[in-house]
């Protein structure tokens, strides 16, 4: 792996710059310890970027070692959220030295970037849940941080909005196949961040709620500019079962001297006062709960975390108080001030607060049975993935030269699954579901629904039709239907879901709120304008409401929104909204998360059907070329992208230059979608078409006539994408048609 003369460096030594290994050249260190060094280099192939490369330890040579390695780096690199750092290549030096190839992130860390720019509590808070929102993403991939720090989650500005990105998720975790020792990764970490099971005060396997503890210390990090633990509390072997390892961080404020605590105020853009009141109770008892000594008292994932920071930027009751009818009553009049008056104050205090008392009580009953259900499942996913498919003896034969690819591992777990877990259906149906999410994610639509489907039935014998994780599973099961063009049959089970949400939980559920924007999208697909609008609109005010405007919901409501006005013709609106999706995402998830692309491949489409092809072929571009950047080819959103600038280019009389991404999106749509899906078959009588103009007549009729069989198959005779295939076809047939326009 390295170039010429070059050798890997001794334990203790460094590379110099220059150092090749494979197509990276090492620019300089960025830092090094016991986990070994991390180097800026540039990747020269197959495409020119800064990276991020991490040197580790030599370990045993080990064929099947090897291999467990390449899978779970290969895992690793699928995981992809806006808030963690992309790991883009792993692998060994010839001298046994395994590598891991990161995204180089360009900033600093969280506490030091809110400090340099007295960022006021409310943003510290807004960046603190985006981290959240991306630790839980990777807890669902199965993979445990397990050094969750300031200096691992770095900020950065694009285009003046703040970026947290986690660095280093995922690999302590892999680490330990190329080091070959269990008892490496479990003991990884910085111990003033460390959860007692970690540090090993408590002899307790890690799981995600580690990863919890962590969030709490760089919380209370975030408020105070301060540690709430220290090495010597481990190294005393504080009792672990201790309530209180940690002071409020109210107190913790107290017991600073006068000028710090104004300086901390001023820093957090409040007043003394207002600070002092802010983190007493609320962010108090939220810090206290994620860093609890036990465990199972603690969050029980990152999301309930968010969660209730969330919620107290709602100025709704937070879920880690303890049940107070005044404490709810309270809140519940601070969010509707002006709305409450003098007189109704005792009896909305008795009223209202005993029935979030307990409503809250049945919502926490519930996401502690779901938070066992989900470490248990989390247990037996990795026990799966490493026992019986990382073990198995396939492995073996992969490591003398075969290569065993995520997709591979993906079919064999459908064909164990089954077996593995005959006594266990609520964990086959969580396994499948993973299975079936990730598999959607390859772009095995097909396959991905018949896994869907089976965790459905699984989760309806085990749970009851109407249970959340039922309901789940039928909304991702009605998604890929609808991905693959049955809308239809999409409709008939959105709908079925979104009734039952309703019955139980009312219309301001998130999963309620989830379903409705998927009927509103689908009504758009359908050609059914009016109505889509009318489940659009209702989508995004409980959003807005319940949720809040910068919520993913919300956001994708009025990305709905944005394309229903835009098919009715009322392009002002639609434009204003696809605006204000593109910059909603663009803050939340930042500019090359697949969301945003999403919607400024919309905008693009908007400005295409007003007319200004000129801007809409320069944004799809851009648009294209980040979709194959982040995504890869064989990805639905690249295809959709490839077909939509050919049709822009097209559409501006530049038929040469529209043929072959044409070609293209056909080829590779082929890898993506079943044969008779729509949206090959609409790109298959685009390609017709182009053919047709450039006098390509006999290939150009063999292209209109399978588009127009398979879009006849799925939509009424109509539907303007059938009406304008048969009618590229009808003038072809009859020499109707234009030639040529080079």
């Amino acid at each position: 792996m390295f170039g010429p003369d070059q050798s890997v460096p001794e334990p203790g030594q460094t590379l110099v710059p220059g150092t090749c290994i494979g197509p990276y050249v090492v620019e300089k260190l960025l830092g090094q310890g016991g986990m070994g060094e991390v180097y800026l280099a540039e990747q020269l192939e197959p495409v020119q970027r800064r990276v991020a490369l991490k040197l580790l330890p030599a370990g045993p040579a080990d064929s099947r070692r090897a291999a467990l390695f390449t899978i779970e780096s290969q895992m690793l690199a699928n995981m992809q959220h806006p808030g963690i750092a992309q790991v883009y290549d792993a692998g060994s030096t010839d001298d046994g030295r395994p590598f891991f190839v990161m995204e180089y992130v360009d900033g600093e860390p969280l506490t030091d970037f809110c400090k340099r720019r007295d960022l006021a509590l409310n943003d510290r808070l807004e960046l603190f849940i985006r981290v959240c929102q991306g630790v839980h993403h990777a807890h669902q991939k199965g993979f445990v941080h397990r050094d969750l720090k300031p200096a691992n989650i770095l900020v950065g500005e694009v285009d003046g909005v703040a970026r947290p990105r986690i660095i280093d998720f995922g690999v302590a975790t892999a680490t330990r196949w190329a080091l070959g020792s269990e008892s490496v990764a479990p003991r990884a970490g910085t111990p003033e961040y460390m959860s007692p099971e970690q540090a090993g005060v408590v002899d307790l396997d890690i799981d995600l709620r580690s990863d919890v503890f962590s969030l709490g210390a760089v919380l209370f990090e975030l408020l105070l500019e301060g540690r709430p633990l220290d090495s010597e509390w481990y190294r005393s072997r504080v009792a672990p079962r201790t309530e209180r390892l940690i002071k409020r961080p109210s107190e913790y404020l107290e017991g600073l001297d006068d000028q710090a605590r104004r300086r901390l105020a001023r820093s957090n853009g409040l007043s003394e006062s207002a600070f002092r009141r802010l983190l007493r109770r609320d962010l108090d008892w939220i810090v206290l709960r994620a860093m609890q000594a036990d465990r199972d008292h603690r969050y029980e994932s990152a999301a309930l975390l968010a969660e209730d920071v969330r919620r107290f930027l709602l100025r709704k009751p937070v879920k880690a108080a303890p049940a107070s009818v005044r404490y709810r009553a309270g809140r519940y009049i601070s969010r509707h001030r002006v709305s409450v008056s003098a007189a109704s104050l005792v009896v909305l205090a008795l009223i209202g607060g005993l029935a979030a008392a307990i409503a809250g009580f049945l919502q926490a009953s519930e996401q502690r049975d779901r938070a066992e259900r989900a470490l248990a499942l989390a247990e037996a996913v990795n026990s799966f993935l490493v026992e019986d498919l990382l073990g198995s003896a396939d492995i073996e034969v992969a490591a003398e030269g075969g290569e065993l690819t995520v997709r591979e591992v993906l079919e064999q777990a459908r064909m164990t699954a089954g077996e593995r877990f005959t006594d266990r259906p609520d964990v086959e149906a969580g396994v499948r579901f993973m299975l079936a999410t990730s598999l959607r994610g390859l772009g095995r639509h097909a396959i991905a629904e018949e896994e869907f489907r089976r965790a459905w039935e699984l989760r309806q014998d085990e749970f009851g039709p109407d249970h959340r994780d039922t309901l789940q599973a039928a909304h991702r099961l009605a998604s890929v239907i609808h991905h693959q063009g049955r809308l239809d049959e999409a409709e008939a089970l959105y709908e079925k879901v979104h009734s039952s949400q309703v019955a139980q939980w009312g219309e301001l559920d998130p999963d309620a709120i989830a379903s409705l924007n998927s009927l509103a999208v689908r009504d758009w697909q359908a050609g059914e304008v009016e109505r889509g609008i009318q489940r659009g609109k209702r989508a995004r005010e409980l959003a807005t409401e319940e949720l809040g405007s910068g919520h993913h919901e919300t956001l994708v409501a009025i990305n709905n929104l944005a394309r229903l006005y835009r098919a009715a013709g009322r392009e002002d609106e639609a434009e204003r909204l696809a605006l204000e999706a593109v910059e909603g995402r663009t803050e939340l998830y930042g500019p090359d998360s697949l969301l945003t692309l999403e919607s400024r491949n919309d905008l693009a489409g908007l400005y295409r059907g007003m007319g200004r092809d000129e801007e809409a072929a320069a944004q799809y571009e851009e648009v294209l070329d980040a979709y194959r950047r982040v995504a890869g080819a064989q990805h639905s959103g690249t295809v959709i992208a490839t077909n939509n600038l050919a049709r822009t280019y097209a559409g501006m009389g530049r038929q040469r230059e529209a043929v072959p991404l044409y070609r293209q999106a056909i080829e590779e749509g082929e890898k993506v979608f079943s044969s008779d899906n729509w949206i090959l078959a609409l790109i298959s009588a685009n390609l017709g078409h182009s053919l047709a103009l450039l006098g390509e007549r006999e290939e150009a009729e063999h292209y209109l006539r399978a588009g127009l069989e398979t879009l006849s198959e799925q939509f009424d005779e109509s539907d303007p994408r059938v009406v304008r295939a048969r009618d590229w076809l009808e003038d072809l047939v009859a020499d109707e048609g234009p030639t040529s326009e080079d």
